[in-house]
């Protein structure tokens, strides 16, 4: 999936099953995580990392609690990994 998600310009909130996004915007709901994922294969993925980290570091809280929730655990998860 990481290799599918560091193919797109930008990652959508919701995919089709056949990899067409649903719609045009994003959400930390579906970043955060990705995010996650490819840090966990940073030597693989490390500009795609790079890019995600950035993202969920420069994204302001949007006042969604799910993806806000998952923007943090996310954040936390990397930065305690970091230490």
């Amino acid at each position: 999936m990481l290799i599918f998600f560091n193919q797109q310009k930008s990652i959508k909130a919701v995919y089709s099953l056949d990899g067409h996004s649903a719609n045009n915007y994003s959400s930390m709901a579906f970043t955060a995580p990705i995010a996650v994922a490819a840090y966990q294969q940073k030597s693989e993925f490390k500009n795609f990392s790079n890019a995600l980290l950035e993202q969920v570091d420069s994204n302001d809280l949007s006042n969604s609690y799910y993806a806000d929730t998952l923007k943090v655990l996310a954040a936390l998860m990397i930065k305690n990994d970091l230490k």
